[in-house]
């Protein structure tokens, strides 16, 4: 008896998040990845049209496990950026992925990149919420804000080699861990708390 669709898609989906993740977009094959699904190349095509679609559909996927920050608090705590960077080690599928697309620029399809031009649109409209209610700055565009934040959060795990060579341990290493979260804590109320009336 053959397996459900759903879990066929499924098994597809598991396959092309590690392939994607280890070549890249340009690099994965669907041979690969039908391999790796246990599943031959029709199935793929069947499930999801083409290599493109897989890949959107990739995205999509690592998306909708990331929570919209709440524009009423905790994007705009410093604690919450911290709680992004520690909880980096997480996402380095996401981040290989992104690292991937940089490296190999234009053989990115663009129908992935939509998913995440909505996303981040829907993470602009929270800051500038946030700032609206004065809880983050309004003297910054709310667009460069998640960028710097972003940076700051994720950045060490981005540049690993640069934190390995620099400080002689991984990006999560606990002592390292403690004191970048440290910097943070003094770091981020420049950019996020509100200048105080008066």
């Amino acid at each position: 008896m053959s397996p459900p669709e759903s879990t066929t898609r499924e098994r597809i989906l598991a396959a092309a998040i590690d392939a994607f993740v280890a070549h890249g977009y340009a690099g994965a094959r669907i041979d690969g990845i039908a391999k790796g699904a246990g599943c031959n190349k029709q199935l793929i095509y069947h499930h999801f049209g083409d290599k493109e679609a897989l890949y959107t559909a990739v995205i999509e996927h690592a998306l909708a496990q990331k929570p919209l920050p709440d524009s009423n608090g905790p994007f705009a705590a410093v604690d919450h950026v911290v709680e992004m960077f520690e909880r980096g080690h997480e996402e380095r599928c996401w981040m290989r992925l992104n690292l991937w697309e940089a490296l190999q620029g234009q053989d990115v399809p663009s129908t992935a990149s939509e998913p995440r031009r909505r996303r981040l649109a829907e993470v602009v409209t929270k800051l500038r919420e946030a700032q609206d209610s004065g809880l983050i700055p309004a003297n910054h565009r709310p667009e460069h804000m998640l960028v710097a934040v972003m940076s700051l959060a994720l950045g060490p795990y981005v540049l690993r080699n640069l934190v390995q060579f620099a400080t002689g341990a991984p990006p999560e290493d606990d002592t390292f861990r403690e004191g970048y979260a440290k910097i943070l804590r003094e770091l981020l109320p420049m950019l996020l708390d509100p200048p105080k009336p008066g």
